[in-house]
């Protein structure tokens, strides 16, 4: 996740302060969402849940990659949402692991600020008979 993140920060250098949007949280998403598909990877934004939505999904051959997005506040917050809306919840039978990933960015100085990752508690439903 680190490259991730420098190839990231890379990117928002190159854009011209003129149109970078440093105050919208949405517009660093949109930038993501952008890099993510770009590059061929699978990623899906606003995606609704019974009680709300989650900001992005990544989903990669190993890893499915629950997604929030702070402006000026804390990675460790995007965390915390994301465990608390029991997110994970759509995934219950994913066979792969769940990873929790919070990433804030700094209107600023136009770059992520911090990010954090956690592994997530798988939830099985078993049918029943």
């Amino acid at each position: 996740m680190p490259d991730a993140i420098a190839i990231i920060n890379s990117l928002f250098k190159t854009i011209p302060y003129q149109i970078f949007l440093a105050k919208k949280e949405a517009y660093y998403h949109s930038l993501i969402h952008l890099v993510f598909t770009y590059l061929g990877q699978f990623i899906e934004s606003e995606v609704s849940v019974a009680d709300g939505r989650i900001d992005a999904v990544v989903k990669t051959p190993d890893f499915v990659y629950i997604i929030e997005f702070k402006l000026d506040k804390s990675a460790q917050e995007a965390i915390v949402q994301i465990q608390e809306k029991g997110c994970a919840e759509r995934f219950g039978n994913e066979e792969r692991k769940l990873i929790a990933l919070g990433i804030n960015f700094s209107s600023e100085t136009k770059s992520v600020k911090n990010w954090e990752a956690l592994e997530l508690f798988k939830y099985k439903y078993k049918k029943s008979a």
